[in-house]
């Protein structure tokens, strides 16, 4: 059943967001994504020393995205979709399995 509700909030969520358009708004996505993490899965994350090392990353992922051209507005974008999807699956499979994919998605991002 949590596979069925996990894959209709995957399918959903490829009509609110639009596939990534640049490496830019990539880094801008991922950036926002491990802020995302950082701030609804804490209980999630391990501890402090974790907590840093992903806000680290997404202070790179920025810095990134901008050298890559990202101004605000990309920032921003990628902040809206990341919580967006974060909604969308959340409302459908509960915070829990939200939380366990975007920290697996963390994990992968800064390994």
């Amino acid at each position: 059943m949590k596979n069925i509700l996990l894959m209709s909030a995957i399918l959903g969520l490829s009509a609110c967001v639009q596939p990534v358009a640049s490496p830019a708004e990539r880094a801008s996505r991922d950036a926002a994504a491990l802020r995302l993490t950082n701030s609804q899965c804490v209980i999630y994350m391990g501890g402090i020393s974790e907590m840093r090392e992903v806000a680290s990353a997404a202070s790179d992922k920025e810095a990134l995205a901008r050298s890559l051209g990202a101004d605000d507005a990309l920032i921003a974008k990628g902040a809206q979709d990341a919580q967006s999807t974060f909604s969308a699956m959340e409302v459908l499979a509960g915070k829990k399995t939200a939380c366990e994919n975007f920290v697996n998605m963390t994990v992968n991002l800064v390994m």
